[in-house]
This record gives structure tokens, C-alpha cells and sequence, in this order.
């Protein structure tokens, strides 16, 4: 790097990163995702197996265990300054919003609800904001909140006044189910429990619709999908209309947010924070890639359950899944932990001023293991990826791997995939904005971690054991005048 600068050189202590190891489900089990709440509503937290009984088909059947989820809220007081794939996920959560049928009157209070749902939400939950449209805009799932703050905005109604029951309104429930349809696909490559908040108007049952939700029903089932319907213009629900239609037939939940929009998305996110996931293993003849009904009952007066109409037994549950390419890998937002990795990028100023260069680290989070493989992806908040490249067994041997890439300002997700000779391969992602930090006239660099080998600093990702300190730099971009003092 050659751009003009000054150096910063700090000493630092070294606290080590987290390392939470992730559960996995057993392999021949089948999971049901379920909620509990208490008579006022509020999530009870004290169920055991013993208290449900489960029917499968209309038949019943064991329960192998029952287990609480929790969703942590609060941020953790010093993240490491690094991703990792060995953190616990918290929760995925996609808010789709019917935009093509959103009456211009209800997109401010919708706007309002989600303002005040983010900031309900855990520093670890994924969140997603799509546009129900054809030409729909969306925003990646990210952990980052204030990229969907800031996309909320862009939420805009308009959709003409039509009668509730005409073929015109049918006409357009249809299309809006299909969407949510084709989104609830697209989360198959997403694992374990996801959350789909549909924004949208009432509209009326009919053949039709009722069929579309049995399909969307059947989605949902097989990809571990909760949907929270959301009726902006009702301030109480609809027994007998569309949404409350979808609401049963997915086993989820319609919440009226004409009332008090900032109240009930505060409420989704209450109710989020703890599940169960109930495990049974399903006979042989129960194996055959279909849905069968589900039916769970609570023998506590006090619990009320709420769990899916059906669950999706695949025929080979029990299977080794093959393990994709590097390549394909990077085209997916799933996170693979077998193989524990690290990873960070710091954007330094680059000879052409209007771009800059990130300086890449990533490496595996065992010393005495070599990746043998390393590809990267650079990929915008609405999921387009606008880099990829792969290094040479060389390249990917060192410790820390380092790599270059140009970017121009702005926010990005970074992704690399890796494997050992062994065959285990990991994912791992890195959230960041491109950018210098401004301190006119001056601008600053992104702080780095490392230490001194041969008269130059050398970065680092995660210290030795026992390193008692280490060094921090940092590049000072600007020309101060002769007469300004300078003080850190």
C-alpha cells in the first residue's frame, strides 16, 4: 500500500472471542417447531414432553424430547473483531410486505411497526425486508438492522381501491400468495426455524384461495416456516376471512395492527424470543417425502400451543447430505460450521481515490489445521454478488490467508468458503461498511491487529495463547497543515 498516510501505532490487550458450540438434531429425528404461552399471553417457558400429546395422522405418537429455545436480546458488552462461524445463530426473521395491494394510507403505519420492531431484536437475529412485487426490492438477511431501517423507507402503498369479494380482488390475493410462495421456496437452503412476517391487506376466502393456501401450507411445513400474518387495516381479527384462512392453514398467527402498529410488531418480537422444538421419530412407512398431519395437544390448562397443521417427513431423513462445492457455497447464505473459520476485511485507501482496496484475513480457527481451498464472495445488501474469486493451494495455506479486492464505498457482506485435505468445509460471513472514518481535514483507516516481523507490521486475526499484548495500527489519510498539531 502506497497511498500518503501516517501511522498509529497502540498497544493493546487481548481479550479472546466467543465460542459457543452449536446443537445438532440427531439424525433419524423429525423436528416440530411449536410455541407456549401462559394465560396472559406472555411465552411460558416450563413445558415438558410429558405435558403434550402428540398424533401423527390421526394416530398417536411418542415424543423422543422436548426442547426450549431461547433468543438472546441483549448484545454481548465486546464482539470479537472478527466474524466466526462458530457463534450461535439467533433468529432468521423475513418481513414481506404486500406492497401490490398496500393502500397508500397504511405504508406509514407499516413503516412505524418495523421501526419499532428492530430495535426489539437481538444483535445475533438475521433479518430480511422483501417488497411483494414482481420488481420488488430486497434486503438480504442481515444482522446488521440499520440496513433494513434503512430500506424501510422505500415502502410505499398505492394499491387502487378494490371491493373485497370481486374477481379483481381474488385476482390479486392470488398473485400476492404466489409471491409469498415462491419466497417461503426460496428458504430451503436456510436450516432450522425461520419467522415470515406477511404485511398484508384482508382479503376474502374463496376455492381458489383456500387452494393456494393449502400449497403455501405445505411449503411452509417442509421448510420449518412460522408465518405471522399482519393485517394493518383491522384493529380486530377476521374470523372467517383470507388472512385468518392462511393464519390456520400454516399454523401460524394473525395479529391486527389497526390499533397500534408499534405495538404489535413489538409483540412479534416478544413472542419470537422462546420456542420449543419437539422431537419424534417417525415410523418407516411415515418416510415417504409427503406431508402428514400433526395435531398436538397440551395436558397443562395452563398452556396454550400453537404448532403447525402438518410437518414434512423426508424418505431418507436420516442420510448423509453430500457437501456442495466451494463455489456453490458461496452462492448460498446458509452458514456450514464443520469446518470453524474466521474472517474480517479492512477497506484502506487505494491508489484511484474513488475506490477503495479491502485487506482480507480469513483463516481456520484451529493453529495446527492447513485449508487446502479458499474462495471469496463480495455481496450487496440485496444479495447481488458483485465479486467472486478463488486462491491457489498456496495462497490458501497461509495463516492468516490474505487477500486483496476492490470495492466501492459502501455496505457489503463478505463470504468465504473453505475446506481442509480432510474434506471439512466451513462458510463464513463478514458484514461491513466500506469506508474511511472522517476527521477532517484527516480521515481514518480501519484499526488492525497484529504485530512486527521483519521492520513491518504484520496483521493478525486471534493471538497466541498466553500473548500478554499485542499491536494495534491504524492509517491517518489527509495533509495536515504545517501549523496543526496532532494528538491521539
Amino acid at each position: 500500500m502506497r497511498p500518503r498516510f501516517l501511522t498509529c501505532l497502540i498497544l493493546a490487550a487481548c481479550l479472546p472471542g466467543p465460542r459457543l458450540a452449536a446443537t445438532q438434531t440427531p439424525p433419524a429425528a423429525v423436528v416440530i417447531d411449536l410455541s407456549a404461552t401462559g394465560p396472559g399471553g406472555a411465552p411460558l417457558t416450563t413445558l415438558r414432553a410429558q405435558d403434550l400429546a402428540l398424533r401423527i395422522d390421526n394416530r398417536v405418537h411418542p415424543i423422543d424430547a422436548l426442547r426450549l429455545v431461547r433468543h438472546e436480546t441483549q448484545a454481548t458488552p465486546l464482539p470479537a473483531p472478527f466474524a466466526t462461524n462458530q457463534i450461535t445463530p439467533g433468529r432468521t426473521i423475513a418481513l414481506a410486505v404486500d406492497v401490490t395491494r398496500l393502500p397508500a394510507s397504511q405504508a406509514e403505519a407499516v413503516q412505524d411497526g418495523i421501526r419499532s420492531l428492530l430495535p426489539a431484536l437481538g444483535p445475533r437475529d438475521r433479518v430480511g425486508l422483501v417488497a411483494l412485487a414482481l420488481d420488488g426490492a430486497a434486503v438480504d438477511f442481515t444482522s446488521r438492522h440499520e440496513r433494513v431501517l434503512a430500506a424501510v423507507t422505500t415502502l410505499a402503498g398505492g394499491a387502487p381501491r378494490i371491493s373485497v369479494g370481486d374477481e379483481a380482488e381474488e385476482a390479486a390475493a392470488l398473485a400476492s400468495l404466489a409471491l409469498l410462495e415462491r419466497l417461503c421456496i426460496s428458504f430451503a437452503a436456510e436450516p432450522g426455524h425461520k419467522t415470515v412476517v406477511f404485511i398484508a391487506p384482508a382479503f376474502a376466502t374463496s376455492s381458489s384461495t383456500r387452494r393456494a393456501i393449502t400449497d403455501l401450507a405445505a411449503v411452509t411445513a417442509q421448510n420449518r416456516i412460522q408465518l405471522v400474518v399482519v393485517d394493518p387495516g383491522a384493529t380486530t381479527p377476521a374470523p372467517d376471512g383470507g388472512l385468518a384462512a392462511l393464519a390456520a392453514g400454516t399454523g401460524g398467527v394473525l395479529l391486527p395492527a389497526g390499533s397500534s402498529a408499534t405495538e404489535t410488531f413489538a409483540a412479534i418480537a416478544s413472542r419470537t424470543t422462546t420456542r420449543y422444538e419437539l422431537q419424534f421419530t417417525p415410523t418407516s412407512g411415515q418416510r415417504n417425502d409427503k406431508p402428514h398431519r400433526v395435531q398436538i395437544r397440551s395436558l397443562r390448562q395452563d398452556a396454550r400451543i400453537t404448532s403447525p397443521p402438518s410437518v414434512f417427513i423426508a424418505e431418507n431423513e436420516g442420510a448423509i447430505e453430500p457437501m456442495p462445492a466451494l463455489t456453490d457455497m458461496l452462492g448460498e447464505s446458509r452458514a456450514y460450521r464443520d469446518l470453524p473459520l474466521r474472517l474480517v476485511a479492512y477497506p484502506v485507501q487505494d491508489i484511484d481515490g474513488d475506490r477503495l482496496r479491502l485487506l482480507i484475513l480469513g483463516e481456520s480457527e484451529d493453529p495446527s489445521r492447513t485449508l487446502a481451498w479458499a474462495e471469496f464472495a463480495l455481496i450487496s445488501p440485496a444479495g447481488v454478488t458483485v465479486a467472486r474469486w478463488k486462491l491457489s493451494s498456496a495462497q490458501a495455506a497461509a495463516r492468516p490467508i490474505v487477500t486483496v479486492a476492490a470495492a466501492a464505498p459502501g455496505p457489503y457482506r463478505l463470504r468465504m468458503a473453505a475446506s481442509e485435505l480432510s474434506g471439512r468445509r466451513g462458510t463464513v460471513d463478514y458484514e461491513f461498511d466500506a469506508g474511511l472514518t472522517p476527521a477532517e481535514p484527516l480521515a481514518l483507516g480501519p484499526l488492525m491487529f497484529g504485530g512486527m516481523a521483519d521492520s513491518a507490521f504484520v496483521p493478525l486475526l486471534q493471538p497466541a495463547a498466553g500473548t500478554l499484548a499485542i499491536m494495534a495500527y491504524t492509517e491517518i489519510y489527509g495533509e495536515p497543515a504545517a501549523s496543526d498539531t496532532m494528538a491521539a
